[in-house]
């Protein structure tokens, strides 16, 4: 049997320093009198970080126009942290980059369907970096459709497992309830 081959449909390097979202500073004008300036700056640092991987990320994309499809997204992020050695949590680093890459690589951020962010602490600044990794969506996840193409041989239909049948299993006795 031959193992498929699930191809990736964007990768990409951004050799830049990562930021996490809490940079982020609310914008309504409730809060815009009550700012400081430190949060002020902080509001332009998180700007300008979002302007970089766009400008970045526009000059070097492999792809010629944004995915229109629903994607599986994966970021790693390589960085070496604060001064006490703590890196951010991982949700915070993915939700800039969502954003800023949205028009680039995809057309809207509501097409991630599945998203994975890892954190890696390197020990030097000069390794910091974050890659990005695109591919199509499958319900299950990527494995599982390559799973299915393996034990199932691309039989569409065939009954053997709930992909096969669109996610419905026929029990004996039973009838199939139709999608609505």
């Amino acid at each position: 049997m031959n193992v498929p081959k699930i191809e990736t449909l964007v990768e990409m390097i951004i050799p830049i320093r990562p930021l996490t979202a809490d940079w982020r500073v609310a914008k309504t004008k409730k809060y815009k009198k009550k700012r400081r300036k430190q949060e002020i700056d902080k509001a332009v640092a998180y700007e300008k970080y979002k302007n970089t991987i766009r400008e970045y990320a526009a000059k070097n994309t492999p792809i010629p126009f944004p995915l229109t499809e629903t994607i599986e997204v994966e970021f790693t992020i390589y960085v070496t942290g604060n001064r006490y050695g703590d890196v951010g949590d991982h949700d915070n680093y993915s939700k800039p980059l969502g954003d800023a890459l949205q028009g680039i690589l995809w057309v809207n951020d509501n097409q991630i369907k599945r998203g994975t962010t890892e954190v890696v602490q390197v020990h030097h600044r000069d390794e910091q970096r974050i890659e990005v990794r695109v591919w199509p969506y499958y319900p299950g996840g990527r494995f599982a459709n390559a799973l299915w193409a393996l034990f199932c041989e691309g039989r569409q239909r065939s009954g053997c497992c709930r992909s096969c049948t669109g996610g419905y299993i026929d029990y004996p006795g039973e009838a199939r309830a139709e999608k609505k």
